[in-house]
């Protein structure tokens, strides 16, 4: 591991207690009875938290030299990894199917802008990821951006919870928090030169993923989304 990442497994805790803190109230506060919470927020806070584990252990057992150990447990990504995305979208048609008859349609398709393109972002930052197995320093970076991606909706609750912002204000200062610890990535890894390119692919996708949400209410997202919602939910 490059020396530079070696701690690289405290950065996904922090990030991890980060989105523990910001579903604290509707979640992780209600442990043990959890009332309130429903079957797919189960599943989805549980294959997340797996997901965080995953990412914590990998880094920690190459600073051991415990390389056996560490692509035996990587395998278990290619099943999580999927499970990640359909988690996703299966929290996705919860909530589309709950708000169906206490909002519009048109928004509850806007709400889509949130969850559609992050599912795709995940996939693809995990194909880049396996694609680039062998060449490790892509490899941990994309791997590395798939916990930034993930850490928005807890980022976004947490301006919510905490700091009292609308609901768009929260999603603009999630997105701009991400992208500002991706641009930091980017340019530490310039001046350390190394492997930049996979945060500079990440920054594309998460500006990208901020601007499908503004345009929740064009009509091309409200056809593809209201598209989307009549085939799958």
């Amino acid at each position: 591991m490059e020396q530079a990442y070696k701690n690289i497994g405290l950065f996904i805790v922090i990030v991890l207690a980060f989105v523990i803190l910001g579903f604290y109230n509707s979640y992780y506060g209600l442990i043990p009875s959890f009332k309130g919470v429903s079957v797919p927020m189960h599943i989805h806070g549980t294959i997340m938290l797996c997901w965080f584990l995953l990412l914590i252990a990998q880094p920690i057992l190459i600073r051991q030299n415990k390389f056996e150990l560490h692509k035996k447990l990587g395998k278990i990504s290619y099943v999580l990894a999927p499970l990640v995305v359909l988690s996703i979208l299966l929290v996705s048609k919860a909530q589309f199917l709950h708000n169906f008859n206490l909002q519009t349609r048109k928004d509850n398709i806007a709400i889509l802008t949130l969850d559609l393109p992050l599912a795709f972002t995940f996939a693809t930052f995990y194909i880049l990821a396996m694609l680039n197995s062998k060449r490790t320093s892509y490899h941990m970076r994309y791997m590395i951006s798939t916990a930034l991606l993930i850490m928005i909706a807890g980022t976004v609750r947490v301006f919510l919870n905490y700091f009292s912002l609308e609901f768009q204000q929260a999603i603009l200062c999630g997105w701009l928090l991400i992208v500002g610890l991706t641009l930091f990535f980017v340019i530490y890894d310039l001046t350390k030169r190394s492997s930049y390119k996979p945060y500079l692919i990440a920054l594309i996708f998460f500006l990208g993923n901020y601007s499908i949400w503004l345009c929740r209410y064009t009509s091309g997202w409200q056809a593809f989304g209201g598209k989307w919602a009549d085939i799958f939910y």
